[in-house]
């Protein structure tokens, strides 16, 4: 244990007040201290101390629990990457959306092991994110025409990255809605405003 002013530091205790200040301030609707306790979570370093193991199983806010398709357990969520889950999710909550997304991410790509809810909250913040710069770029717009044809930019990557997720079955009951909302958002693009026959290109990918 190190001493910081006379006061005895312990990491493990640390993380364990850190993580159940997390789930009550958002459990409150407290988005800025849940952000503050989040990103504190992030950087307190437990690797190599002892009883860190143990603490992990009781304080990690998320893990994978979904199977592989060969009914083989997936791998669990690692600590850390927990915790940045956690904090991303903070940023969600409060509008950051591309930052919420980049925490997660490894030159643009998602992490490893961010299970369902990592993989939803990246692929949302993503999404509003693109939806955020679709807006204001209407807003310079006159014409309802020109408006009309102004496109979320973060759609095909997203319709990729999600794709690829689903075929290694790592997408959750919301993740698999998120790709829907995507497919759908790509459909109406391609096909206009009328959905009574879209591109069947999309409608293989959804299957």
């Amino acid at each position: 244990m190190e001493e910081l002013g006379g006061i005895e530091w312990n990491p493990l205790v640390a993380q364990q007040a850190l993580t159940q200040a997390v789930s009550k301030c958002s459990n409150y609707g407290l988005k800025l201290a849940t952000k503050w306790a989040a990103e504190q979570l992030v950087g307190i370093e437990t690797e190599g101390v002892e009883g860190s193991d143990e603490l992990v199983q009781e304080t990690t806010p998320t893990k994978n629990n979904l199977s592989t398709e060969n009914g083989a357990a997936a791998p669990t969520t690692p600590a850390g990457l927990a915790n940045q889950i956690v904090f991303a999710k903070s940023l969600l909550d409060l509008g950051e959306y591309d930052r919420a997304a980049h925490i997660l991410s490894v030159d643009g790509s998602p992490k490893e092991y961010l299970g369902g809810l990592g993989l939803f909250v990246r692929a949302y913040s993503l999404f509003l994110a693109g939806e955020k710069k679709k807006e204001e770029e209407m807003v310079e717009l006159a014409e309802p025409l020109e408006r009309s044809k102004v496109l979320n930019p973060n759609l095909e990557k997203l319709r990729s990255e999600l794709s690829g997720s689903k075929e290694l079955n790592q997408l959750d009951a919301f993740g698999l809605y998120m790709y829907g909302v995507v497919l759908k958002e790509l459909l109406q693009q391609e096909a206009g405003s009328s959905l009574e026959e879209p591109p069947l290109s999309l409608l293989h990918m959804a299957k």
